[in-house]
């Protein structure tokens, strides 16, 4: 029987038939082993025979010679890593030296196992994970002064060493910023002010908790958690005298940068560790979690942990510093100290890290008990925290508890308050009262945004509880407000009143101009359209004036702009002073009501939880008072088209008011309702919603409180379209729909015509094919007319009223340069029918912009069209210009219908910037701006004249236009003078630079002679003319003649 522990002997022989081995130990056999040869092993010599024979008794004795798998495994990883041949080479390296040779399942894996436990390997590499030690916030006291930083023996320190120290002890330190308070107050003004200072004391700790998560996860981004056991055995770094020396030394990379092993044998903290070091070892046994790693050799294998000498070169302590510099390391200017050390000669001097040096100074030579767990934090990255309390609440009137049921009601107001909006982590707090150690009956919760708050403390206002415990809830910055209102009430100062501009007042320019505003880049502008000096007027500008966008209020009296905090509108013709400020955070979107009295604010966040939609807020205020008439809030589905959409089904506007000034109406659209709300007490009408299956879309009559419905088919239910009558809801007129697959209603401006564009689809539903349905809304009955194309395939790609006219314009087709087509629904004797007036072939255009004032229309080609613009007469149905504004984006008309502008905006890189023309096609003057976002016309009110007034007017206008004709004619004259002028400056100018030369020419004139002898070569006459002639041989010709002809 073989004994393991003793040495294995083969012996081996080959011969001419055959081969044998025997396995011995200690002279004695233990097993043989033959096999005879034939076939191609007859052939072969006998080297090889003998070396069959070898491998034939390893392959069968294997379990005895070569031990386990994993032992032979070990051992070659060995050789290729700890030997000379391996040098402590790194994974990768020991990894592709042995898969040169060797291969195993596992290889890599097991490479890298072993160079972990490799303790050579562990003391001599750094630590590669994130910085060891995540940081434990300090306990938050529970009164003032029970606990003190190190800044207050700073300034102890200072008062010690600058004050007393030479001065002495002052006799008199009185408190500072104490008031003063009459003596028969003193009682009640320390019981309020102990009141209040117990409550902010409460509401320093809660901004302390609900700032110790964040600054906790900042800190610990870049940092991960170790821990270690009691009788764990680690590595020990010892930073960073001589370590940091060897920054410059030859030899860097073969220092030390771990020593040990030593056992840890207490736990001092979650990050600090005692460890069990020599008695030689002059350093303190304490050491922050960063500065150990774990050993990874099996300890049984370890009968002695080896004692590495720290103490003789490192305990040094040190005794002068000689002199501070600055180094550039990487990009960060590094500060440094030249240190004399103790004990040691000065040609020993080596310069330490300043950071690292105080580090080690403190806690390894002047023997600090405990390990501070954030001292590590020499440089993190900035904190951001909130900007405001806006979305904290404080609910008061909860039951005062003990310790014991502090879970059990902590989990009842979560319940409560969580269904209502995510509360953020570490958001609920509830002091306790450190005495008692029972809860004050308040808490504070803190939501992600100030909407979830603000729903909170709607909803939960009066909540009760039990019949002792009804809920108060306010707003945190309400709290504070309240603790802020003085003792003694003070009359409010009154201001003096100032009157500011008129806000018409630009209605009255003297020459009749419009104005307009544009934004480009960061500068918002307001101009005069001056077309006489084919220029605009400055007006008034700013910069930042808005974050987004601005816009006009629909009569032209206020400007609104867009920021954060909400909207502000301006007015005024030159001034433009604020008038109004609307808050509503994170505002996107606004919109004014026909008669500007009131503003729609819109807003969108997103959820806290990606599964849910996002959240609208809508608020309606008054313009002039900015009071908060009407809120509505609820997740985008509720406010999307049909109620079926997410947050891209919101359409904007959500509220569309009726027609006219007097705002009186307001609806929105929701599932299979409309809702229609007025603005006198801001609720629906009857006190419910207008019923409507399926509706799809409506609008609203621009004069008259009337209702557009469109329903599409659903089942056997033919799509309609329904007039509907307001506050009544009685049905005017309804008109049943076929086939349907889309369908846009048109209002015309003065309501007394509704076009209905149907598309319909074909009897093979392959298709579709567009009809228009015109309703005439002011006749009795409201009659319908059917309209179709001449071509009913053509598609249509717009549709346009004339304004407070009888006319619509159709672009049709499907070519690249479609059809436009005019028509006219006006009544009269032999016209009740839609007539068609013309029909202009092969445009390049694809949208339709009429004059307000009617008439006149530019038949634009956006986009693909590249900005072809035909100016267009529809009374002569002739055109009157053809331009181009290449690239053109916006096509605005002023309000009087006189001028149009043409933009090109910053979706394009280049021409940004805008044109204005004149009504019949004459470019007037181009501005280009780089960034250029928008341009506005300033609308104007509706005309305060009757239309008789306005009549009569248009009947005498010849009368009124000779006083324009003779101002045209005057501008022209002075523009005409403006030229001579300009004309004339030039030519005085030409004639100056002329006679300053002729000068020089002068003044030159006797040098040049005395150069010349006294010779004037200015009036040298003599000359002599010779005539040269010049002959060229322009070609050569050779011509063979015959003899006889020669000789004839």
């Amino acid at each position: 029987m073989s004994v393991s522990s003793l040495q294995f002997i083969v012996e081996t022989d080959a011969c001419y038939l055959g081969v044998g081995a025997v396995l011995m130990q200690e002279g004695h056999p233990i097993a043989f082993i033959s096999k005879g040869l034939s076939g191609k092993h007859l052939t072969l010599s006998v080297y090889d025979k003998e070396l069959l024979a070898l491998f034939m008794a390893i392959t069968k004795w294997s379990q005895y010679l070569m031990g386990s798998d994993a032992q032979l495994r070990q051992d070659l990883i060995k050789v290729w890593h700890n030997s000379t041949m391996g040098g402590y080479s790194e994974m990768d390296n020991t990894f592709r030296k042995l898969a040169g040779l060797f291969y195993w399942k596992g290889l890599k894996e097991d490479v890298v196992v072993y160079i972990r436990k490799c303790a050579t390997y562990q003391r001599s590499k750094g630590d590669h994970a994130a910085y060891p030690g995540l940081l434990q916030p300090l306990q938050i006291p529970y009164t003032a002064w029970s606990g003190i930083s190190m800044d207050f023996f700073e300034v102890a320190q200072l008062f010690m060493d600058q004050v007393f120290k030479l001065y002495g002890m002052p006799e008199n330190m009185p408190p500072l910023h104490l008031p003063y308070m009459p003596d028969e107050a003193i009682d009640e003004e320390v019981d309020r002010r102990l009141i209040t200072k117990k409550f902010k004391i409460q509401l320093l700790r809660f901004h302390l908790a609900r700032a110790q998560p964040r600054m906790t996860d900042m800190a610990n981004k870049h940092k991960s958690d170790r821990q270690f056991q009691e009788g764990d055995w680690v590595y020990l770094k010892i930073q960073p005298y001589k370590q940091v020396s060897l920054s410059n030394q030859d030899f860097n990379k073969l220092s030390t940068k771990y020593y040990g092993l030593y056992q840890v044998l207490q736990k001092v903290k979650k990050v600090a560790y005692k460890l069990s070091l020599p008695e030689q070892v002059a350093i303190h046994s304490t050491f922050h979690v960063s500065q150990l790693k774990l050993c990874y050799v099996i300890l049984d294998s370890i009968n002695h942990p080896p004692i590495v000498d720290i103490a003789s070169p490192y305990c040094s302590e040190p005794a002068k510093i000689l002199e501070r510099r600055m180094i550039k390391r990487g990009n960060k200017a590094v500060s440094q100290l030249l240190i004399q050390w103790k004990d040691m000669s000065p040609e020993q001097i080596i310069c330490c890290d300043f950071l690292n040096f105080s580090w080690v100074l403190i806690c390894a030579f002047f023997g600090c008990d405990e390990v501070s767990d954030d001292d590590d934090l020499l440089e993190e990255d900035s904190l951001e925290f909130d900007q405001g309390f806006e979305n904290i609440l404080v609910v008061d009137n909860l039951p005062v508890v003990p310790k014991e049921k502090f879970e059990k009601l902590e989990g009842v107001v979560r319940k409560i308050y969580g269904q209502l909006g995510v509360i953020k982590e570490g958001g609920l707090y509830m002091p306790v009262d450190p005495e008692t150690q029972k809860t004050l009956g308040y808490c504070f919760i803190e939501y992600n945004t100030p909407q979830e708050a603000e729903l909170s403390k709607e909803k939960t206002q009066g909540y009760k509880l039990d019949r002792s415990h009804i809920f108060v809830v306010n707003m945190f910055e309400d709290i504070e407000k309240f603790l802020n209102i003085p003792d003694q009430w003070a009359p409010p100062e009154i201001k003096p009143y100032e009157p500011g501009e008129m806000l018409l007042k630009w209605l009255t320019d003297e020459k009749a101009r419009d104005q307009y505003v544009i934004r480009a880049g960061n500068d918002t502008e307001v101009l005069w359209n001056d077309a006489r000096q084919l220029k605009p007027e400055h007006v008034y500008n700013r910069l930042f004036w808005t974050e987004s966008f601005v816009q006009w209020s629909p009569m032209g009296t206020y400007l609104a702009t867009i920021h954060r905090p909400g909207a502000a509108i301006w007015g005024g013709a030159t001034t433009f002073e604020r008038l109004m400020r609307y808050v509503h955070p994170q505002v996107k979107l606004i919109d004014f009501s026909p008669g500007e009295r009131y503003l729609v604010t819109y807003s969108s966040h997103e959820p806290s939880n990606p599964r849910d939609t996002h959240r609208v807020v809508l608020n309606i205020f008054d313009v002039r008072t900015g009071k908060v008439m009407r809120d509505f809030k609820g997740s985008a589905d509720e406010f999307a088209v049909g109620g079926t959409g997410g947050v891209t089904g919101v359409s904007w506007p959500v509220f569309r008011w009726s027609g006219g000034k007097e705002d009186k109406y307001f609806a929105r659209i929701g599932k299979n309702v409309i809702s229609v709300y007025e603005t006198e007490t801001f609720s629906l009408t009857d006190k419910k919603s207008i019923k409507v299956e399926n509706v799809m879309d409506f609008s609203w009559s621009p004069t008259d409180p009337i209702l557009s419905l469109f329903v599409p088919e659903c089942g056997n239910q033919p799509a309609r379209v329904s007039l509907v009558q307001i506050p009544s809801k009685e049905e005017l007129r309804q008109k049943n729909l076929f086939s349907v697959s889309d369908c846009k209603m048109y209002w015309q401006s003065n309501g007394d015509y509704l076009a209905v564009k149907v598309d319909r689809y074909t009897k093979t539903k392959k298709s579709t094919y567009t009809g228009f349905e015109l309703f005439r809304i002011k006749e009795r009955d409201i009659p319908i007319e059917v309209l179709e194309l001449d071509n009913k395939n053509d598609k249509i790609i717009a549709f346009a009223w004339e304004p407070r006219g009888h006319r619509f314009a159709v672009i049709h087709g499907d070519n690249p340069r479609p059809d436009v087509s005019f028509y006219s629904v006006r009544s009269g004797p032999n016209t009740g029918r839609v007539s068609k007036l013309t029909t202009l072939k092969g445009k390049q255009a694809n949208a339709l912009y009429w004059s307000p004032g009617g008439r006149f229309i530019i038949l634009a080609g956006m986009k693909g069209f590249n900005g072809q613009l035909e100016f267009f007469d529809v009374d002569e149905l002739d055109t009157m210009a053809s331009a181009e504004h290449f690239m053109a984006t916006d096509v605005e008309w002023d309000p009087t219908g006189r001028y149009v502008a043409t933009a090109v905006t910053s979706v394009h890189e280049m021409e940004n910037g805008f044109n204005i023309w004149s009504f019949n096609g004459k470019l007037l003057y181009r501005i280009l701006k780089d960034h250029f976002f928008q341009f506005l016309w300033r609308p104007r009110p509706p005309s305060f004249l009757s239309k008789e007034k306005e009549e009569e007017i248009a009947k005498n206008l010849k009368k009124y236009s000779k006083k324009y004709e003779a101002e045209d004619q005057d501008v022209s004259l002075q523009l005409s003078e403006q030229d001579r002028e300009k004309r004339k400056k030039l030519k005085e100018e030409w004639e100056a630079w002329v006679n300053e030369w002729k000068r020089l020419h002068e003044e030159e004139k006797m040098e040049r002679e005395r150069l010349r002898d006294g010779e004037a070569s200015d009036e040298e006459e003599e000359y002599e003319a010779k005539e040269v002639e010049v002959e060229e041989i322009i070609s050569v010709t050779e011509e063979v003649i015959p003899f006889e002809e020669s000789q004839q």
